[in-house]
């Protein structure tokens, strides 16, 4: 249950992408995952759609919708009950971006069903003074970010 959500005591690992755009997105929900039950329907949202691990490996896998714009993508990722520091990787998105408009739809999308339950989830344990508090602490879903000059890269 690494990616899906808080455990029990607030713990989970931590995704989140800082985008050329200055938006960022976690895989931390806040209330509903899907887009057009948050405040913002139109902002990016990183969901957790599987994973599995053993003793010494885990592995999650991630569906960001919609994709980034073209750039540079700061990629976040902490999990501070297994002893995991936050950690920042750079990547570019432009060749993803590029290969994206070469897709074909196969089936479009369906309106979500009505009457889903939320379910109440625990406090989340952030790690203190790192990018994901700043995120999901002091701005809302969608907002552009920018960081502050004390917080580490």
């Amino acid at each position: 249950m690494a990616g899906h959500g808080p455990d029990s005591r607030g713990q989970q690992v931590l995704i989140g992408m800082q985008f050329s755009d200055g938006q960022a997105v976690t895989n931390v929900r806040i209330g509903e995952w899907r887009p057009r039950a948050q405040p913002h329907p139109d902002a990016p949202y990183l969901h957790c759609s599987g994973g599995g691990g053993d003793n010494r490996t885990a592995s999650v896998q991630l569906f960001l919708s919609p994709l980034p714009p073209p750039g540079p993508v700061a990629v976040y990722a902490a999990w501070p009950s297994m002893g995991i520091a936050e950690t920042r990787h750079d990547l570019d998105a432009t060749a993803i971006v590029a290969a994206a408009a070469r897709a074909v739809v196969l089936w479009p999308d369906e309106p979500d069903a009505d009457g889903v339950v939320e379910q109440p989830e625990p406090p989340l344990n952030l790690p203190p003074g790192g990018w994901f508090e700043h995120v999901l602490r002091r701005s809302g879903p969608g907002e552009p970010y920018e960081r502050p000059a004390d917080a580490t890269p």
